[in-house]
This record gives C-alpha cells, sequence and structure tokens, in this order.
C-alpha cells in the first residue's frame, strides 16, 4: 500500500519530496523494505508510541514529528496515509489553499496539512493526546482534537482528497474500506499478495466509481515497477 501510494507520488506530483514513515514492530507479511532504498526515498521507522493504546493516529502524528525534528522533510507538508493514491496534479483551488500564509493546519479525509508549526507545538499536542478521555471519539477524532487544541480549527481542504466510492474525482483518494471489489480489511487481516496483479478481477462484475477505476489503473502500472524493485 504504501509503495502504491509513493508511486502515485512519483507520477503525478514529480517535484514533491517524498518520505516513508512507519512504526517499529509491525509484522507484514509480504511487504518488503528494500524499494525505499532502491527507489531513492528517505525511510525511516520510529517509536511505536501507539502500540499500547492501538492508535494508528498517534503514529501518524508522531511521525509527522519526527520527520520535521530529524529534518527528514519540512513544512509546508501533506502528511497522508498508506491508503491515499494521489490521481491528478495538484488543482488551482488546492494551491490556493496551501499557498495561503493564513492557512498554517488543514485537513482533508486522512490527509493533513502542516506549515509554519513549530516542534514545540507538535510535542504539547502529542502530550494532549493522553488527555483526550472521550470514548465516542475515533482515533483520528482524538488526534485532530487535540491538534486544534493547539493549532485552532483546521482549514477544510475540500477539493484535495476524498473516498474513492465518491462520484466526485480529487487530487488524492483513498480506500478507507474497498475499492471496486478489494476488501482492505480482508486483505490486511489475511496478509495477501499486493492486489497490482489481479486488478481485472478487482474490477470484474461492480460499478466503479472515476477514482475506483484510477486507482486500479495505478496499481496495475505499479506491479512491473513494484517486482523489480522489492
Amino acid at each position: 500500500m504504501s509503495f502504491a501510494s509513493w508511486y502515485s507520488v512519483y507520477k503525478n506530483l514529480p517535484d514533491a519530496k517524498s518520505a516513508l514513515l512507519c512504526a517499529r514492530d509491525l509484522k507484514d507479511g509480504y511487504a518488503s523494505y528494500n524499494w525505499p532504498y532502491r527507489c531513492d526515498i528517505s525511510f525511516f521507522q520510529h517509536e511505536n508510541v501507539g502500540k499500547h493504546t492501538g492508535s494508528q493516529y498517534l503514529n501518524k502524528l508522531y511521525a509527522t514529528y519526527v520527520a520535521l525534528k530529524e529534518g527528514i522533510l519540512t513544512q509546508p507538508l501533506l502528511v497522508a496515509d498508506c491508503d491515499v493514491m494521489t490521481l491528478t496534479t495538484l488543482s488551482e483551488d488546492v494551491l490556493d489553499k496551501i499557498n495561503d500564509p493564513d492557512v498554517t493546519f488543514g485537513v482533508s479525509g486522512p490527509v493533513w496539512y502542516f506549515n509554519g508549526q513549530s516542534l514545540e507545538t507538535f510535542v504539547s499536542v502529542l502530550h494532549k493526546y493522553a488527555e483526550v478521555q472521550d470514548r465516542k471519539c475515533t482515533d483520528m477524532q482524538k488526534v485532530l482534537s487535540a491538534l486544534t487544541e493547539y493549532m485552532g480549527e483546521p482549514e477544510t481542504i475540500i477539493d484535495l482528497c476524498n473516498d474513492c466510492v465518491s462520484q466526485e474525482p480529487n487530487v488524492m483518494s483513498h480506500y478507507s474500506n474497498k475499492c471496486g471489489r478489494f476488501q482492505k480489511k480482508e486483505w490486511t487481516r489475511n496478509m495477501m499478495y499486493p492486489p497490482f496483479g489481479y486488478t481485472e478481477e478487482l474490477s470484474r462484475g461492480v460499478e466503479l466509481t472515476t477514482n475506483e477505476t484510477n486507482i486500479l489503473k495505478f496499481w496495475k502500472k505499479a506491479r512491473t515497477v513494484y517486482e523489480a524493485v522489492r
């Protein structure tokens, strides 16, 4: 999933500097971490701070802090989950929003945007997370609540990212649960082989949105490259 996400950025945002960060102690089945080095991508495994709470997004927040602290990446910064695919170049509306000096914190689905935030602010947010006790909040909502406490209400970047089942095409799209006949939870649970080799099967007998179609096209294109670098 990480490879496919990076590959889509490489194709559609060739001037972007990319990095892959993940928590240690992950058991990824078929996953290989040789490819970031072979593709000349900065790769860093950080402490699994979300292990005891089961928080994926606490790890995402910590990864953002580490990337900035270690100088792996700089702001302005887009932080995306591994199931986010970049399907086209940045639109004028999105560029206007992220180039606005008044926008220092933005959110579009699972994609976060930061510009001009201090490292001290991220440290404060990491500490604040433990105080968010609302059990009705999802994992992501708890982290966003902590972020909002110190960064203010995030700017909603509407045209940046949506779920792939949406009929509205966006710059980025994510498969939070499914893409065609691909079921992410089932695939993750069974640690199956990457789906790049059977995209025709994943599109058979279902009506795909434009986003789903484009994601499956990227997966198909990624197959040869992935097999060469993994």
